[in-house]
């Protein structure tokens, strides 16, 4: 029997790698929360607690969060292993 937890996992971090490696000359310089939250399976309150405690690298200008597109992909790419995509799938 498979493990269909596991599957959905693999499945979500494979169609969050598709989207950012298609769409990697149309990711802004500069993203903000909203930016996030279409290329991460996360909801809201779970990237601004990530914002906050400095998890995903990024910089408050003018009250708004902001990164930048290279220090994304470097962190995402560096330590995807250690986001809990497991929990934060909404399904």
């Amino acid at each position: 029997m498979k493990d269909t937890k596991t599957d959905l996992i693999i499945y979500f971090k494979n169609a969050v790698k598709e989207q950012i490696n298609f769409d990697f000359e149309q990711i802004p310089f500069s993203l903000g929360v909203s930016d996030l939250k279409e290329l991460l399976p996360l909801s809201d309150s779970k990237i601004y607690m990530m914002l906050e405690a400095g998890e995903i690298p990024a910089r408050k200008m003018g009250g708004k969060w902001t990164v930048s597109r290279a220090e994304f992909l470097a962190w995402f790419y560096g330590s995807e292993e250690n986001l809990d995509l497991e929990e934060q799938v909404i399904v």
